[in-house]
């Protein structure tokens, strides 16, 4: 038993083998950002709106407000199944299905997002 504990500590001190073929880094797309004090603002079009998005990378959920998804007369739905929480603490209770996202070259079809307080 301790030989093979100590084989595995062995193998686990070699050096892994690089891949053979190449791993390089290839850009698929960007997005101009507009600072918003310590936050970043993307343009993204929405339902064929153009409307600017705080950029959050570590949020569970894309969020809009109530004053947009009244302008975009975007349908309701009510939040059954999780509880999510803003920075400010507010629980959204209801979401809206985007049919047309679409950030830079990217786009996306039918992207749920919450509702939350103006």
């Amino acid at each position: 038993m301790t030989r093979a504990i100590v084989l595995c500590l062995l193998l686990l001190a070699l050096p892994a083998r690089a891949a053979e073929k190449s791993c390089d880094l290839t850009q698929l797309a960007s997005l101009d950002l507009i600072p918003l004090g310590p936050l970043n603002k993307v343009v993204a079009g929405i339902d064929g709106h153009e409307k600017q998005l705080i950029v959050d990378t570590g949020a569970t959920y894309p969020m809009l407000t109530d004053s947009v998804v009244n302008e975009l007369g975007l349908a309701r739905r009510y939040v059954n199944t999780v509880r999510v929480y803003d920075v400010f603490g507010n629980v959204a209770k209801q979401y809206v299905t985007v049919h047309s996202l679409q950030l830079g070259k990217l786009g996306g079809k039918n992207v749920d997002f919450l509702v939350m307080p103006d």
